[in-house]
């Protein structure tokens, strides 16, 4: 047992132990970075073999158990990964962070300029503190372990390192394969892949029971856990016939929080009976996908994900009928648990759809297999080179490490190979600075807005980025914070409409009487608002303001020699030297409406 669990020299070690060479002068350009914008705070790298460095260094919380914390289970780098081995990004010194945010708000700047140079070259030092950690981290985590594991898997669920390099590296290091989310859930995933069409079915027959059966409920689970609010998904079960799992959702619908949870709560209540026949499901699932209905969805990448214990049956004619010659869906297969089905089947039908065969024999490998298929996902954007570089930007959320509400700017790296060999071709990982809310509130100009005035802007999806009333009541919230617009306000038909028009990226006006609460939220009042809002510029987001009726007056007054001394007074150094306003309580001043000000 001992001997079993303290395996270094396997297949893993050296392609982590490359990915901590090359990145090495990550630092370097981290460094460099923050002196040129003192306002940059995390930079942060994360590789697709699991390896992620963070800028400046900070103690890692662990959690008193093991670690299962995984870069690439954060969504935001999920839906990132495109960018090439050595990808100098632009950057431009004369702007904070804050300010380049808000700047591309106001449509001035590309969203390019938000993330700094990032230069991966290679690097040849090793401390021997890594291994020492990695050794005392895995004594004392193995006896924890629960499930069949080879060598490979140990290496990853055991030698995960949390190390803070020594002297002036001063990088937070992290490494392991198979480690979960940490409180910041937001990277990796949106970084990885396009939005996804996806179609999940599983196989629910006699033959499925007991451990096998629990195993596929967990993998389906860790499966809804790698889609984004970008993602459109359903999910069936099948034996003779297939029903969805949850009946309403007839269609696609989008993989955000609520829905996955509705999905996941169906899924633990899946029980096996019948006989199994695969084309019921493929067929449900074409029909999901090939629909040409009116209902939302990605319209990007499309697939199949079948869980089963094995079979015989290929379903050939089912793919002939709705996926050849073109091949426009991709069929991922899944062989869980312990058994001894013939697997050649479902290879083939992975390998004749453009997917991919994967292996869950235990617990220990689900969260492993049911997320590299993002490794597929990502091959077509980096042979589409440039035009898949795209900065992305994620749902707000908490940073586990202090900064409050942030969101997180992520660009992918690409390894491309010079003389264009496309088999080279693969994805490194993800670049990403965070920036916080706090920063960018602080730039608007709220003094000008009145009291009750205020700015707010959403995503594609509706969920506010910046809103008055985006204040989460939990703390260090794992999940991102996706507070739609008519829940940060009290709702009404006019500020459906304008929901709508905002996400459809047009710009308008409206006056609209709403309901608003008061500062303590214990009194509703009636009252007129003035809603504008315009798309910003080069991004999927759109920018709102909210003015009282009040603020459209404006008071016009003489400008005597006593207002002038008492507003350079104001602007002046000296307390003392202000003069006293209480002389011109009792002067009339006249507004632009007419009325007389007291």
């Amino acid at each position: 047992m001992f001997l079993k669990y303290v395996i270094f020299v396997s297949p893993a070690a050296p392609t982590i132990l490359n990915e901590l060479n090359w990145t090495q002068s990550l630092e370097r350009v981290f460094i460099e970075n923050s002196r040129e914008d003192p306002s940059l705070r995390w930079q942060v790298f994360g590789s697709a073999t699991g390896v992620t460095r963070y800028y400046p260094a900070t103690k890692w919380r662990a959690p008193n158990k093991i670690d299962l914390y995984d870069v690439r289970r954060r969504p935001c780098m999920c839906h990132t990964i495109r960018p090439p081995a050595v990808c100098p990004l632009l950057f431009n010194p004369l702007h904070t962070m804050p300010e380049l945010f808000l700047r591309l708000l106001l449509g001035n700047l590309r969203p390019a300029l938000l993330i700094g140079r990032a230069v991966a070259a290679g690097g040849v030092r090793m401390c021997q503190m890594l291994w020492v950690a990695m050794m005392v981290m895995v004594l004392l985590e193995c006896v924890s372990l629960v499930g069949k594991l080879d060598d490979w898997g140990i290496w990853f669920v055991m030698a995960h390192l949390h190390v803070t390099w020594p002297g002036r590296w001063g990088v937070w290091v992290m490494t392991g394969k198979e480690w979960h989310r940490w409180a910041l859930v937001k990277g990796y995933i949106q970084g990885a892949s396009s939005p996804k069409d996806m179609v999940i079915i599983v196989d629910v027959s006699g033959s499925v029971s007991g451990l096998t059966l629990k195993l596929m409920k967990t993998s389906v689970i860790e499966m809804l856990d790698t889609l984004s609010d970008d993602d459109y998904v359903n999910v069936a079960r099948f034996n003779e016939k297939a029903y969805a799992v949850v009946s309403c959702f007839t269609t696609l619908v989008q993989a955000n929080i609520r829905n996955k949870k509705i999905f996941k709560e169906a899924v633990m209540n899946m029980q096996a009976k019948g006989t199994t026949d695969y084309k019921t499901g493929f067929q449900f699932a074409f029909d999901q996908l090939l629909n040409e209905t009116n209902a939302p969805r990605a319209n990007c990448n499309k697939m199949i994900m079948m869980f089963t214990d094995g079979g015989e049956d290929r379903a050939q004619d089912i793919f002939e009928k709705y996926n050849w010659p073109n091949k426009t869906v991709r069929v991922f297969t899944f062989s869980v648990g312990q058994h001894n089905y013939d697997v050649t089947p479902l290879q083939w039908i992975a390998c004749a759809n453009k997917g991919y065969y994967f292996e869950i024999p235990s617990i220990g490998a689900i969260r492993i297999n049911t997320q590299e298929y993002l490794d597929v996902l990502g091959r077509p954007m980096v042979l589409a080179g440039q035009r898949a570089k795209q900065v992305q930007w994620t749902n707000v959320y908490q940073d586990a490490l202090g900064l409050g509400l942030v969101i997180t700017g992520t660009m992918p790296v690409f390894n491309l190979t010079a003389d264009g060999d496309s088999k080279n071709q693969l994805i490194l990982g993800v670049m990403g600075v965070d920036i916080a809310l706090s920063e960018i509130k602080e730039l608007t100009p709220r003094y000008k807005l009145g009291a009750n005035g205020y700015t707010f802007a959403i995503d594609p999806n509706g969920y506010v980025l910046l809103h008055p009333n985006l204040q989460p009541k939990i703390i260090n919230f794992r999940e991102p914070v996706t507070l739609d617009f008519l829940d940060a306000e009290l709702p009404d038909r006019n500020k459906e409409e304008i929901r709508r028009l905002m996400i459809d990226g047009k710009s308008g006006q409206r006056r609209v009487k709403t309901l608003v609460k008061s500062v303590d939220e214990r009194y509703i009042d009636e009252a007129q608002r003035t809603y504008i809002w315009s798309p910003v510029s080069g991004t999927d987001y759109s920018l709102g303001l909210v003015l009282p009726s009040y603020s459209e007056n404006h008071i016009r007054a003489n400008l005597s020699d006593q207002i002038l001394q008492v507003q350079s007074a104001a602007q002046g150094p000296s307390v003392n030297s202000r003069p006293s306003v209480s002389r011109f309580r009792r002067q009339h001043w006249e507004s632009e409406s007419g009325r007389v000000l007291l």
